[in-house]
């Protein structure tokens, strides 16, 4: 890629669609070097995008053969408009409706429990039931998982009737 160039040339073909943001990696020693784009454009085989506004940097796509091995260096593409979306299910016999909590509820942890779930105000039982997600450790024994989750939206999530794990933190790096 040259400076001021409107194209990429993928080495695979996509689905991406006109109007979708895609990010091309730097090939420098600079990450500010990273672009994005706008497609305005994508080819029948997939595989040329048009893009807005044109490169700003020099970007590194070569294949070399270097003792016997072929080595590609090549600039990364990634779309940025994808969204990755866990969602719980929402059943028909989860439908019915809960009541609210009389005045004076008390919903301190120790207190005794006079109405369901604690519920402030009118809900519905598919709330209460809804997708998790799970980090296994690979190493059971020691009980540390680390996760990373990024651009990804959660809905209808959560477990009634229970807390997360008690060796369980979750940092959120960007909105969901």
């Amino acid at each position: 890629m040259y400076v001021g160039d409107s194209q990429l040339v993928l080495k695979h073909a996509v689905t991406w669609e006109i109007g979708d943001q895609v990010v091309l990696a730097s090939t420098s020693r600079s990450q500010k070097e990273n672009e994005e784009f706008n497609i305005t454009s994508v080819s029948n085989d997939g595989r040329t995008i048009g893009i807005t506004p044109p490169v700003k940097y020099r970007h590194i796509s070569l294949v070399q053969t270097i003792a016997g091995r072929i080595i590609e260096t090549r600039a990364e593409v990634g779309l940025l408009t994808r969204n990755v979306v866990v969602e719980g299910s929402e059943n028909d016999e989860w439908t019915e409706s809960i009541p609210e909590c009389p005045d004076g509820f008390d919903p301190g942890i120790f207190a005794v429990q006079t109405c369901f779930q604690g519920r402030y105000g009118k809900a519905t039982a598919s709330e209460q039931f809804g997708s998790q997600i799970m980090l296994n450790p690979k190493m059971p024994s020691e009980g540390l998982v680390i996760g990373r989750l990024s651009y990804i939206e959660v809905r209808k999530a959560g477990q009634a009737f229970g807390l997360g794990t008690s060796k369980s933190l979750f940092y959120c790096t960007s909105p969901i």
